[in-house]
């Protein structure tokens, strides 16, 4: 018995290693911090998270081996009661992470009206196609079986709005959101003409596109020529996010402008979109920028924000709905732990999924692309969202007779 319990004081003590660090480069990732210098630093907590739990079983092998045939932890070593129970904490910690996962973020993370499944590679793809779908310099992951980089999932969800003008009741905006393409090489050129397909397939009244273009440079007239398409099916909105902000901003600016998109970025837009007085501003914050004030006078405001951080300064100022991306939806979503590695002050807390903080209803996409090719139990997602106008009365009475997405406790929005 004793050994059992040693030995899951040894996992207790890796897992509080593991999610301090982890803990420490989810925020670091949510602030304005130069990308060579995240590189660098990100290497110290991955080197340590990967060393300590060989560090510690070789500790105990050599110089408390009692301990591992169920000795006690007062008979060991200064250095190795260290390293047992200083991470214990941590673990304590995390714990409430987990069972929150569990109770409400699992639901958040998937909730949807409807939901669809494809595959960019189908079996019966040609050599060649599927090739342009893998495209080029595709890592080790990319070719891992489990691996859910080349798949896609489009989904339908519904926000309800309440409309200040109650002619407006009944009236529905259809917007896509995307995000987070990351052009890096892997997936191809043929991986996201599909993705826009299926997106354009969709009929929306707008697209909404929040951030996150590029990763190579190079790639800027390749995505700007996919993406010309799609802002002629409909007006589409776009900001950057902190990736573009590692390039020349101004010019992938004006390349995917010069294709027809609208560049909301710091500034506030109203146009007539199907039939309604629609505000959109862009907040590229903390990177690129500042947040504009909302446009007034119209039926609806929206605000686009790569980081889902900005949520309370969006309440604040009154915006009705937000888009976000950023998470990626942490990419790699684990059996019992969930989203790891989110950047975000917030941790996985806003990962992915419809939320509600006070008047606000927010909506942050797992994103299409990534800078590292790999994905598990998060597909890259294509979303229409609904946005349903009700009256006062009518939007309370409904939100008392279903589930709505979380009240979660007023914090800040601030790192």
């Amino acid at each position: 018995m004793n050994i059992l319990l040693n030995l899951a004081l040894v996992a207790a003590a890796c897992i509080g290693h593991t999610a301090v660090w982890v803990f420490l480069v989810n925020r670091a990732y949510a602030r304005a911090i130069n990308y060579r210098v995240l590189r660098r630093l990100r290497m110290i907590p991955e080197s340590l998270i990967c060393l300590f739990p060989f560090a510690l079983l070789l500790r105990l092998s050599l110089a408390d081996a009692d301990f591992l045939q169920g000795g006690a932890v007062g008979d060991t070593s200064a250095l190795t009661q260290l390293m047992l129970l200083v991470p214990l904490p941590a673990f304590v910690l995390w714990l409430p992470v987990v069972v929150r996962w569990h109770v409400w973020l699992k639901h958040q993370f998937a909730i949807s009206d409807h939901a669809e499944r494809y595959d960019l590679i189908s079996s019966d793809s040609s050599a060649e196609e599927t090739s342009q779908v893998r495209g080029t310099g595709p890592g080790i992951f990319a070719l891992w079986p489990w691996n859910e980089i080349f798949q896609l999932e489009v989904n339908e969800k519904t926000i309800e709005v309440t409309s200040p003008d109650p002619s407006r009741s009944g009236t529905e905006l259809r917007i896509v959101h995307f995000s987070d393409l990351h052009f890096v090489g892997c997936p191809g050129p043929a991986y996201y003409r599909q993705v826009m397909r299926r997106a354009m397939a969709l009929k929306p009244d707008a697209f909404i596109f929040t951030g996150d273009l590029i990763d190579d440079p190079d790639l800027l007239p390749v995505a700007c020529e996919i993406l010309a398409e799609v802002c002629d099916a409909a007006p589409s909105f776009f900001i950057l996010g902190n990736h573009d902000w590692r390039y020349d901003v101004p010019a992938i600016r004006n390349a995917l402008t010069d294709t027809g998109w609208i560049d909301v970025g710091s500034r506030s837009v109203t146009l007539d979109v199907a039939g309604l007085r629609v505000g959109v501003s862009g907040s590229e914050q903390p990177w690129i920028g500042s947040c504009p004030e909302k446009s007034r006078g119209c039926d609806v405001s929206l605000l686009l924000s790569h980081s889902p951080d900005q949520w309370s300064m969006a309440r604040d100022a009154g915006f009705d709905v937000m888009f976000s991306g950023h998470t990626h939806g942490g990419q790699v979503v684990l059996p019992i732990a969930g989203p790891v590695f989110s950047p975000s002050c917030f941790g996985s807390r806003y990962a992915s999924g419809l939320f509600r903080e006070g008047a606000l209803q927010f909506h942050v996409s797992r994103g299409v692309g990534a800078k590292d090719s790999v994905r598990w139990n998060c597909l890259p997602e294509v979303t229409l969202l609904k946005l349903c106008f009700v009256e006062a009365d009518a939007s309370h009475a409904v939100q008392s007779g279903r589930q709505q997405p979380h009240q979660a406790p007023v914090a800040s929005g601030s790192c």
